[in-house]
């Protein structure tokens, strides 16, 4: 008996390591989340501990989006999101990037501020950081989880905290953080990003967080025909080049920092702002990565 269950232990045990580390599956599956997309937001607050608060009203919005496949190598996967507004109307979206056992990060503090985390090599063993920019590129969030494969089940769920989304920049001033748990689902049709939200208020002295509200997420993607995006895919191919040097010039400033806070303005100006004006100027590509450089340094302050 005890043979048998030392046996059966051996192989539940095998069967599981096998589930959570199979890098080549992990990589076919993040590369399934890539294409042309309806995708369909829903968001709704669902828990408040403070019987008094007012529920937000929910969020619905459908809308198509290009997932861009960038750049596919062995520790690197790279999707820009471009997003088509009903109307015709375009929009450089967030950027993933996966990286495998990676062995820092920026977590994301609050008030605009990021430190630079490092993870000892055992816990980050065959895992992968999903890093997330925001539309100028700048940092977002990043969170290190597994994939797991099973009986037809790829899925992946990892915890961060980040800033709030643009959906909810009419609550600035009632919550700092939103603490977010991410679940990505394949399925036949696409895949479903399943979220399970904590809007944090951090005290005064930032060392307490206060719980607000819960809320669920649901963003359900279904792969649609590639004709539907051909608009958004002209636009990517007319701007990645662009892109590709904001995010080298990022990646100079932030490479020795680890402590910084990134200010929304500067001179009364989104950085977006300055990237529009850049982008209309003659330059060699020396000298734009220069202005990058000094532009995006400038929204970069130190603490």
């Amino acid at each position: 008996m005890k043979l048998f269950s030392l046996t059966l232990f051996t192989f539940l045990t095998s069967s599981l390591l096998l589930a959570h580390c199979n890098p080549e599956k992990d990589r076919q599956s993040i590369k399934q989340m890539s294409g042309c997309f309806e995708v369909e937001f829903r968001f709704q607050e669902v828990f408040a501990e403070d019987s008094n608060y007012q529920y937000d009203t929910p969020y619905h919005e459908k809308v198509i989006e290009w997932v861009s496949l960038d750049e596919a190598r062995h520790e690197k996967i790279a999707m820009q999101h471009i997003l088509v507004i009903p109307g015709g109307n375009l929009i450089k979206h967030w950027r993933e990037e996966w990286l495998h056992e990676k062995n820092s990060q920026f977590a994301y503090l609050g008030h605009n501020r990021f430190k630079r985390v490092h993870h000892p090599t055992p816990s980050h063993h065959g895992q992968w950081t999903q890093q997330i920019t925001q539309v100028d590129d700048r940092p977002r969030y990043e969170c290190q989880a597994s994939w797991f494969h099973h009986d037809n089940t790829d899925r992946f769920t990892c915890t961060a905290d980040a800033p709030l989304p643009r959906r909810e920049t009419h609550r600035l001033q009632d919550y700092d953080i939103m603490q977010r748990t991410n679940t990505f689902s394949l399925n036949g049709a696409g895949y479903i990003q399943e979220e399970d939200n904590e809007k944090i208020q951090l005290t005064h002295d930032n060392d307490g967080r206060n719980l607000i509200v819960r809320e669920k997420g649901r963003i359900t993607y279904k792969r649609v025909p590639e004709e539907k995006c051909d608009a958004a895919k002209a636009f990517w191919q007319k701007n990645k080049d662009f892109y590709q040097v904001v995010r080298e010039s990022w990646s100079e400033v932030l490479s020795s920092a680890n402590d910084f806070t990134l200010l929304p303005k500067v001179e009364g100006k989104r950085l977006s702002q300055y990237f529009g004006e850049i982008q209309k100027e003659s330059l060699t590509q020396a000298q734009l990565r220069e202005k990058l450089v000094n532009i995006i340094s400038s929204f970069v302050q130190e603490n």
